[in-house]
């Protein structure tokens, strides 16, 4: 989705309805590779070696390596870089991309980052996912990060997934985290893969709440409990069954924060 340039914000964000949730599911149920179990996802990609890097250095591309097709990371960061730090390396090697982000917290700095890759064309679009109770943690640059990428580039749900997704013409890689999108400077983990299936899986979550929940960081907060728990459920019938759950374990709208 193209927007007009002013307020500072730059380039092509909103990317929500670039993979139909349902096409990236029956993708990879045509590979064989899609799993249902009680509403449950996962995908099964097949096996192959992994570069493992059990202690990183200072330098990201000592511990990545190189990236590109077909690829696969297995890392530590010793509390040396950060998620972006990772995305950044990945860019720099594979070159201009779309980048996905679901996160419990981004940072205001990392936010400032990717503004500036956007604006210098290595971000092509950027969708931001975070948890609801962003908001009320960090209210004043909540402000400043919707000012930045505007309301549709951005949703809010019942999240802790960490996330990062890049793609372009030659690679879709999906990295899985314990790092939230700001400065770590703890022992985290991370696994990176280019691999078809690994990224339509997250893309086609991310994409399917994107449909489900409305934009921004201030989007009605019955309207974004109800989005998730529509995910959650896939059909009306589950949806009922879903609620039940709730409220049998004494989830309320206060849980959300």
């Amino acid at each position: 989705m193209q927007y007009r340039q002013r307020e500072g914000r730059v380039g092509s964000l909103g990317r929500w309805a670039g993979t139909p949730a349902q096409l990236s599911r029956e993708r990879l149920r045509n590979l064989g590779i899609w799993k249902m179990q009680d509403e449950l996802m996962s995908v099964h990609p097949q096996p192959r070696m992994a570069i493992v890097t059990r202690i990183a250095t200072s330098v990201v591309r000592d511990s990545l390596g190189t990236i590109g097709p077909g690829c696969r990371v297995v890392g530590v960061t010793k509390g040396l870089f950060s998620l972006l730090d990772l995305i950044e390396e990945v860019l720099h090697q594979c070159g201009s991309a779309s980048v996905t982000v679901s996160t419990w917290t981004p940072g205001i700095a990392e936010m400032e980052r990717v503004l500036q890759l956007l604006r210098g064309g290595m971000v092509t679009d950027f969708r931001l996912l975070v948890d609801r109770s962003f908001v009320g943690r960090h209210p004043r640059y909540a402000q400043r990060i919707t000012d930045m990428f505007g309301h549709d580039a951005i949703r809010q749900t019942r999240t802790h997934m960490k996330v990062a997704l890049i793609s372009n013409a030659d690679i879709d890689i999906a990295i899985r985290t314990s790092m939230n999108f700001n400065t770590n400077p703890r022992l985290e983990q991370y696994d990176l893969d280019d691999d078809k299936a690994i990224y339509d899986l997250f893309d086609g979550v991310i994409t399917e709440l994107a449909e489900m929940v409305p934009p921004g960081l201030y989007a009605d907060r019955t309207a974004i409990n109800l989005g998730f728990e529509r995910v959650m459920a896939r059909t009306d019938e589950g949806l009922v069954a879903v609620g039940d759950w709730f409220k049998r374990n004494r989830w309320t709208p206060k849980d959300w924060d």
